[in-house]
């Protein structure tokens, strides 16, 4: 994590705190101001509904172009598809670094989006690569007709 985002998490916390013991009453509000003074918010914030929005399209966009580049793409089989969810794990990440450090965004939705897509690429790109479709178990039938049918 950039330095300048662990501080301003931590300023948030700061001001977090600052306000919950104003609602506590252990003490007042000048203090909770001069506290929120002292910890600015140097962070582009958006509120709950604007947040959910901007992860929804970004999630959606994101997955949308990762669609584009499966349909449009030439087909490399299952290591294309491998190499495809790898390039858009680390794309996000990327991403997901730079909105939290010179774009300077927290609780934006975007970066949490990002974030969350860098993950599940990273997954599906690790089991797509550990999955072997060449190896299948022979598994007998539970039904004698079919069993019969396959000799």
């Amino acid at each position: 994590m950039p330095p300048a985002a662990a501080a301003a998490e931590r300023a948030e916390s700061v001001r977090a705190a600052a306000r919950a013991w104003a609602r506590a009453g252990l003490v007042d509000e000048a203090t909770a101001a001069a506290v929120a003074a002292r910890y600015p918010d140097d962070r582009v914030r958006l509120p709950r509904g604007l947040r959910t929005l901007a992860f929804v399209l970004t999630a959606l966009a994101v997955l949308a172009a990762f669609a584009f580049v499966l349909t449009v793409g030439p087909d490399g089989g299952r290591w294309g598809f491998v190499a495809a969810a790898g390039m858009f794990a680390a794309v996000c990440a990327a991403g997901t670094e730079w909105q939290r450090g010179p774009a300077r965004r927290a609780d934006a939705g975007a970066e949490a989006a990002t974030a969350l897509l860098a993950a599940g690429f990273a997954g599906i790109a690790l089991f797509a690569a550990l999955d072997r479709p060449e190896v299948t178990p022979a598994m007998p039938s539970r039904c004698p007709r079919a069993a019969a049918s396959s000799r």
